[in-house]
């Protein structure tokens, strides 16, 4: 009866423990639950990065269109042409201006390549700041199509250096009409 006793003793401590294989397998589930979360936690980091560098592209975008919206309004409010200042370019040009902008200057070449904007120290977007501000990632483009004698479309385009590769772009439509003229000629009187 001893005898018997202990062989069921010594079976039980032969099958204690893990295997070999069992250990690889809870490793290899480890592993893939732990690259998965940082996967996934590498994927939200740029993906907030990205939202951030898309909003501000939006804003950008946006403020191009009411540059020129801007300069339209002056023209009328100094009597000269609604659209003084605002031509349209060939399809391979584009404008670059920022919140200061007066006119839209001359017409840039595409080959010729765009120039980044700066942040100035007043946390300003502008062109023309680079030794007070630093370089931001953002490049701004304006397009303008002449769609009538009355009516511009503006198209803002903005896109974005991250990890040195561009992103992007933003892009803003609007159209800007002489809708002053339209409203003098119903009322001369004022």
């Amino acid at each position: 009866m001893l005898s018997k006793n202990k062989k069921t003793i010594i079976s039980k401590k032969a099958k204690s423990g893990f295997t070999l294989l069992e250990v690889m397998v809870a490793i290899f589930v480890i592993l893939v639950g732990v690259l998965g979360a940082y996967s996934v936690v590498q994927k939200i980091i740029f993906e907030t990065h990205q939202s951030s560098f898309r909003l501000t592209a939006a804003y950008l975008a946006q403020e191009g269109v009411e540059i020129v919206r801007n300069i339209r309004d002056n023209n009328w409010l100094n009597g000269g042409d609604w659209n003084n200042g605002i031509e349209d370019c060939d399809d391979e040009s584009f404008y670059q201006a920022d919140y200061k902008s007066n006119d839209l200057g001359s017409c840039i070449n595409a080959a010729s390549g765009a120039q980044k904007l700066n942040v100035n120290g007043e946390g300003f977007y502008a062109y023309d700041d680079e030794d007070t501000g630093k370089t931001s990632p953002f490049i701004r483009k304006i397009l303008i199509t002449r769609v009538s004698d009355n009516m511009l479309k503006v198209v803002v385009k903005v896109f974005w250096y991250y990890k040195n590769n561009l992103q992007g772009p933003i892009t803003v439509e609007d159209y800007l009409y002489n809708w002053h003229q339209e409203y003098d000629n119903q009322n001369p009187e004022l």
